[in-house]
């Protein structure tokens, strides 16, 4: 399913797998409520990609992106990645290789009387304060463009989900070719 606000692409290239064992920040201990019952946000890692997938992923994706890592959302027990907008890129170029489980869906969201796209780093107080614009249930092994300005939450997660994922500021070549 293509959407506005994460337009599927279509077949790229396979990315070779290959990631290292280092592991950097973000352990996140914000909430959002729903129906005033506080949901806590899950645990998200990023590990650093092998080099020589990240030289492939410049060759054969785009030169133009900043960062690269692979991205794990959730715990062996599941869990909630709250609404939010992401913090250090404004596109995601994700390739999912574990879902989270077969229900796991990523929703975009609007603030009522706010626009679409917010800040970076932007966490909403309570989902009651949100409209659903859209929602995906992405599959395995595949890339899907992320408007990381635009609220969105991983929903239903029955483990771990993990992607790669590739990190683009606005105004590059990539985006506009996959987003005009």
């Amino acid at each position: 399913m293509t959407g506005v606000y994460c337009p599927m692409l279509p077949p790229l290239v396979a990315l070779p797998l290959d990631a290292s064992d280092k592991t950097f920040h973000q352990y996140l201990t914000i909430s959002c409520d729903r129906d005033g019952v506080p949901v806590p946000n899950t645990v998200w890692t990023r590990h650093d990609i092998n080099p020589s997938i990240v030289e492939w992923a410049r060759q054969n994706i785009s030169p133009e992106f900043h960062a690269m890592g692979l991205n794990c959302c959730g715990t062996e027990s599941g869990g909630v990645g709250i609404p939010h907008t992401d913090r250090t890129r404004n596109w995601t170029l994700m390739w999912v290789l574990d879902t989270g489980g077969p229900d796991v869906k990523t929703v975009f969201w609007q603030e009522h009387n706010h626009s679409i796209k917010r800040e970076p780093g932007y966490y909403p107080r309570s989902y009651d304060d949100l409209q659903e614009l859209e929602s995906h249930v992405f599959e395995p092994n595949c890339w899907v463009l992320i408007d990381g300005n635009i609220i969105h939450s991983v929903e239903n997660l029955q483990h771990v989900r993990k992607s790669v994922q590739i990190s683009f500021w606005e105004d590059t070549d990539f985006v506009r070719k996959w987003t005009n």
